[in-house]
């Protein structure tokens, strides 16, 4: 948008003055979309904040989501409902065309044929009004058939069935005295009412026949009867023509209104200390203090109601046109209906007399004629650009004023317009701006600059494609012929510096030199920037195609605010700053208002919820105290200083609860379900009806459960365990704030087996059997220990009594050989020795392990035998120092096989320098590890010498006595053989390792 300097044109010749008055944005709801019908009688918001609707055809109800019609097969008493009433106990009554009485609550209707004790409510006449006294006893009015008093104990009294009083059209209960008045064919009478309400005295309060000249005048609407107290002492009625107000405190009548008889009344209802006054040719907003009409909407319809909800919406029924919908009287709009030239307005400008300049776009329909339009005292006046053909179709871009000039520019031209003249200059612009003595304009490749004595030198052929003097700007000194891209916007700051943004970059010229600020290493955007404005402490904003808003500063980018920051549209495509500071953004999703940059920063949005005819908004300007919104549908303005009705939180409430399928009648006591009945399905609704967008669910099952979210108006909970659960449900609408939860308890049982004395008597019973099974467990596996035991040491006896043999089988053919080789005293020596090692066997035969100390003794005695048998090696004993021989143990002649082995096959066909070693050394974990080590021939050329049928069954022993030893034993021992190996590849000699744990 631009905003003039003085400028002086001579419109008068130049426009086509065209009258049209602003109106507000209403959205229409009809009987071809959503309702019954379209002759709607009434609107009532019920104390949850659910819009009921009557019409000729049954009842409406919505939630905001959708409208819910019901009939007289849904329970209604009569398809006709002319009013509703709602009582202390939340029902809600209908107000019938055929006097019949029902009532709506917890999602039922209930009527004479449901609740026979209602039939003697029904009348022969139509309901006029209900109301309730402070005893909660219901009363109604009916027209021709009197009075009704439906008690709080049920009983039923009528009165006033055959007196005078003409039609009954209303009553009122006054707050302070509680007394009931009457609005009747005569006038308003005051009734004094016995405690059991069977007694009446009425009393004239004013007699109307005295008031009117022609009592005949007097004649209330039988079809929209009102009756409408506007404060505790003020009543006012209407005939067809006339308002009556009486006031029961200084008892005085007078006729403040009358609308003339071009016009009927049909509804009166409150706003305020105002009244609406609803006509057969619209609606008037009547004030009451200063008796004038305020304001005049929706002139085409019949309205039969008026209200205003708890959010500030308003709503008009109409009698043919259906409901009209309207979130605020405080927003306005111009539309082609109103006299703008198109729909779709692209851009806004204002000159020095402060009209506002309207720029179009091609919609969805072409409009005939190339021309824009102002806006001044509230009338659109047309501006012809051009009348030739060619120009029909085009869309202005931007409108410029500067230094007397006004220039215009558009997809088939940028436009000099100077009095009644009207020059195309160019045959293309996407953008114009009068700087210095040039003008400068963007095309769709470059940003061109001509100079302006051009302008005043000659005339232009509007045919003419390009002038002569066209060329790029700094190209031949600066940029060296680049191409720009495609021109977003002009900016001329106060310093006299022209900002120039692309869809490619973003510069700034001063002084014939040029700034390309997206050229700064620094510079993080990525996407055009579509306007540039300064706010009040020099800070730089820029609206941006795709990263929301952005502040310089120094030509650098310090700050931002996006749609996580409240932003509703990264896409913004015009700004602009108030005399306030306040930053108005244009974006593809509403209007932004932008408030205490940087401190306390402060976003709000509006959008068609709002008034706003399109949530695409192409331009934003503020006038004044006045913000005009250009959008794809029209033109918004309302006051900056109109304060927003309060951003209401929804109302939430659970609407229905089904059990596989079943719905659940619902009571104040918690629900308590089976543990079959577990498949739960939970209705509920959140109230907004200005939100704009589905609301934001979050619920959960306990308290202590984190929340789940969802958009849905249902959650289905299949298979839920037996618990005690609390249903917690709230939600969320534009205002940011969670609303208040709604709640229901209910409770799904255990089966029997899962009861506390059910599962106590089974742990009892599982206790005893689990016991006398561990006893019976424990005594069948002692004994099994004991008899694996016996049987272990019989195996253990069994092989050692095996190796027994075959060592005194082997000793007695070393004695042999030595009786034959040797003399007898190394026999006796021999047999000495023999004799002492077998007094050994003897005394280890019943132990399973002996100490290291006394195997050692053993193996000694053996080796010493072996050395007299065959004195053809040595052998040497290591013990490790921190060993304990004398208390640690190991298995009884584990070694002894190993020794022997070496002996009789490693050093058999070795006639010199064999060399037996034996270690003993202490492990980390005091595990006992025992090496055997000779310098023999080596288990392979051993195996290859030793006869076939020769089978060493020492080693074999020992092998199954470390099985049966290792079975069922947390530490095992461990046997290794190892082949050493010389360098040559030799394997001179075994190393066999024993590892015993302790």
């Amino acid at each position: 948008m631009k905003i003039a300097t003085p400028l002086c044109i001579i419109w008068l010749l130049l426009c086509g003055h065209l009258s049209f008055a602003q109106s507000l944005n209403f959205k229409n709801y009809t009987g071809e979309d959503v309702l019954p019908s379209s002759n709607v009688y009434a609107a009532f918001q019920d104390s949850k904040g659910f819009m009921w609707f009557g019409t000729d055809q049954g009842v409406s109800r919505y939630d905001g989501y959708a409208f819910s019609n019901y009939a007289v097969s849904d329970g209604l008493p009569d398809k006709e409902v002319f009013d509703f009433f709602e009582d202390t106990q939340g029902r809600v009554w209908f107000l019938t065309m055929n006097g019949k009485v029902g009532y709506y609550r917890d999602g039922n209707f209930v009527n004479a044929s449901i609740d026979s004790t209602l039939r003697p409510l029904d009348s022969k006449s139509y309901i006029s009004m209900m109301g309730e006294d402070k005893k909660g006893n219901i009363w109604i009015s009916t027209v021709k058939d009197g009075l009704i008093c439906y008690r709080r104990d049920g009983k039923i009294n009528r009165l006033f069935q055959d007196n005078d009083f003409g039609n009954i059209h209303g009553l009122y209960f006054k707050q302070k005295d509680h007394n009931m008045y009457l609005l009747t064919q005569r006038g308003v009478y005051s009734l004094a009412v016995n405690d059991d309400c069977d007694s009446v005295v009425a009393n004239v309060f004013h007699d109307v026949g005295k008031k009117i000249e022609d009592h005949r005048k007097f004649q209330i609407n039988d079809w929209y009867p009102k009756f409408l107290p506007v404060s505790e002492d003020e009543i006012i009625y209407k005939d067809y023509f006339k308002l009556y107000r009486t006031d029961l405190s200084k008892n005085t009548f007078s006729i403040p209104y009358t609308v003339g008889s071009s016009k009927s009344i049909y509804s009166l209802a409150q706003d305020g200390g105002n009244v609406w006054i609803g006509t057969s040719h619209g609606a008037l907003l009547y004030d009451r203090v200063e008796n004038k009409v305020l304001r005049q909407v929706l002139n085409k319809s019949m309205i039969t109601d008026v209200m205003k909800d708890v959010e500030g919406n308003y709503w008009f029924t109409t009698y043919g046109d259906g409901i009209y919908f309207c979130t605020s009287l405080e927003m306005f709009c111009y539309t082609s209906e109103n006299g703008l030239v198109a729909d779709k307005v692209t851009c806004l400008a204002k000159d020095s007399a402060n009209r506002i300049w309207v720029g179009y776009g091609r919609g969805k329909e072409d409009y005939v004629g190339g021309a824009i339009s102002y806006i001044e005292k509230n009338k659109v006046v047309r501006v012809t650009l051009s009348d030739k053909a060619y120009f029909n179709k085009l869309t202005t871009r931007s409108i410029e004023f500067n230094e007397g000039n006004h220039w215009v520019a558009t997809t088939q031209g940028v436009f000099k317009l100077q009095g009644a003249r009207r020059d195309a200059l160019i045959t293309f612009g996407r953008g114009v701006a009068q700087y210095g003595d040039d003008l400068w304009y963007g095309t769709g490749e470059y940003i061109s600059r001509i100079p302006m004595s051009r302008f005043y030198s000659q005339s232009v052929d509007v045919h003419k494609t390009y002038l002569d003097t066209d060329k790029p700007i700094w190209f031949k000194d600066t940029v060296s012929y680049r191409r720009l891209g495609k021109l977003k916007n002009f900016y001329k700051d106060k310093q006299q510096r022209l900002w120039i943004s692309t869809d490619l970059e973003l510069l700034r010229y001063y002084r014939d030199t040029v700034k390309v600020l997206s050229d700064d290493e620094r510079w993080r955007l990525t996407v055009a920037v579509n306007d540039i404005q300064i706010l009040l402490n020099g800070t730089v904003v820029l609206a941006t195609n795709g990263e929301g808003i952005v502040f310089l500063k120094n030509d650098n980018i310090v700050g931002s605010i996006r749609e996580d920051q409240g932003l509703s549209s990264n896409i913004c495509n015009a700004i602009c700053v108030d005399s306030d500071g306040i930053l108005w953004v244009a974006t593809n999703n509403g209007l932004n208002k932008i408030k205490g940059y940087p401190d306390s920063t402060a976003v709000d949005y509006m959008n068609v919820y709002d008034g706003i005819l399109s949530n695409q908004v192409s331009d934003v300007l503020v006038s004044g105290d006045t913000v005009w919104v250009a959008t794809s549908k029209g033109l918004n303005f309302f006051n900056k200083h109109w304060i927003d009705k309060k951003k209401m939180s929804p109302r939430v409430y659970i609407e229905s609860l089904t059990v596989r399928g079943v719905p659940v009648q619902r009571s104040s006591q918690d629900l308590v379900f089976e543990y079959r009945e577990n498949d739960v399905s939970i209705k509920y609704t959140g109230l907004l009806f200005n939100n704009g967008e589905p609301l934001i669910f979050r619920y959960k099952l306990h308290d202590s459960d984190p929340w789940r979210f969802t958009k849905s108006t249902s959650v289905y909970l299949p298979e839920l365990p037996p618990d005690d659960y609390e249903f917690i449900v709230s939600a969320r609408g534009r205002s940011g704030h969670w609303s208040r939860a709604a709640t229901i308890n209910f409770e799904i049982t255990r089966p029997f087996w899962q009861s506390a004395w059910f599962i106590a008597a089974i742990i009892i019973g599982v206790i005893a059997v689990i016991s006398l099974a561990v006893y019976w467990s424990f005594k069948q596996q002692k004994k099994e220990i004991q008899r694996q035991h016996r049987v272990t040491i019989s195996e253990l006896r069994s092989l050692r009594a095996q190796m027994n043999p075959h060592f005194l089988f082997n000793a007695l053919n070393s004695i042999q050989g030595v009786l034959l080789k040797q003399s007898v005293e190394v026999t006796q020596d021999y047999l000495g020795k023999f004799g002492k090692l077998m007094r050994t066997i003897l005394d280890h035969a019943d132990k399973s392990s002996i100490s290291i100390k006394e195997e050692l003794d053993s193996i000694t005695n053996y080796l010493e035998i072996e050395q007299l048998r065959a004195n053809q090696f040595q052998y040497h004993i290591e013990i490790d120092p921190s060993l304990d021989i004398y208390n640690r143990e190991i298995p009884a002649m584990i070694i002894q096989p190993f020794v022997e082995n070496a002996i009789w096959h490693g050093f058999a066909h070795k006639t010199d320098d064999n060399q037996l070693t034996i270690k003993f050394t202490n492990g980390l974990d005091d595990e006992t590890f025992i090496e055997i080590i000779d310098n023999g021939i080596g288990r392979k050329k051993a195996q290859s010498l030793r006869s076939s049928k020769h089978k060493s069954k020492g080693i074999q022993l020992v092998r199954e006595r470390i099985e049966i030893l290792n079975y069922k034993a947390q530490h095992k021992i461990s046997l290794a053989f190892i082949d050493l190996e010389d360098a040559d590849g030799n394997h001179p000699g075994t190393k066999v390792v024993i590892s015993i744990p302790s």
